[in-house]
């Protein structure tokens, strides 16, 4: 009688442990969901508040946006052109090794001191009048820059930064493509004009003392900035 008594309480007694260890269960995942939402609630949010960055796509052109936008690239990289281009001229006048001109129509003398200027930098290729499409793409227009650098006797090159740099042989001017062949190839946006000049004209006779840049465009102009605007001397002083 006893041992059947004892049997009974021994099997309630499991029921009620298994009931005990169920609740128990159940209130520590109930302490864990507790713990987790939070959490998972907070990276969803910041998930959604982070902001999307831009995505580059190789396969599109680099111009691609508007002016304004472009112009934070193109800049920087015009201040460093004139600047690479200011400190070559001036080494060149302090040694001593350009040529004197009657004025810009001076072709021999151009032609020597380009040369010259050539010899401050890396050279990755030269082209001449034959080849330039391998150093300059073609022109936004037939008339910018009078035709430049497609004349006969042009001379370009690239620089080791892929920058492409173009004479004009018998003016004393000479242009550069910040970003080499690549689009958009414009004056006033990755193609800028620089001008060898002695004392404070273009066209006066002597040795070409420094290197000036041209001034604005808002409007358009043929020869210099075939599509405005073109912002050649502000972009230098700011």
């Amino acid at each position: 009688m006893h041992k059947q008594k004892d049997k009974e309480f021994i099997i309630k007694a499991k029921k009620g442990l298994g009931i005990v260890e169920f609740l128990l269960g159940i209130l520590m995942l109930a302490i864990l969901s507790a713990l987790m939402i939070p959490a998972i609630v907070n990276k969803s949010n910041d998930s959604q508040n982070k902001p999307v960055q831009n995505v580059s796509i190789s396969n599109k052109p680099v111009y691609q946006n508007t002016y304004t936008d472009d112009s934070q690239n193109w800049k920087p990289l015009y201040q460093r052109a004139y600047a690479d281009t200011s400190q070559a001229w001036s080494q060149l006048y302090s040694e001593n090794v350009l040529t004197s001109r009657q004025g810009w129509g001076s072709e021999q003398a151009n032609y020597d001191n380009f040369t010259q200027f050539m010899n401050k930098f890396n050279i990755l290729k030269q082209c001449n009048s034959a080849n330039n499409p391998e150093c300059w793409a073609a022109n936004e227009t037939s008339s910018v820059i009078s035709g430049h650098p497609n004349f006969q006797n042009d001379r370009c090159f690239v620089d080791s930064s892929g920058r492409s740099w173009c004479e004009a042989y018998y003016l004393g001017w000479f242009v550069v493509d910040t970003n080499g062949l690549k689009t958009p190839n414009q004056f006033g946006k990755d193609r800028f004009i620089f001008y060898t000049i002695v004392g404070n004209d273009v066209n006066t006779s002597g040795v070409p003392d420094k290197i000036v840049y041209d001034n604005d465009y808002t409007d358009l102009d043929a020869d210099k900035c075939p599509n405005p605007p073109c912002y050649y001397r502000s972009w230098l002083s700011q």
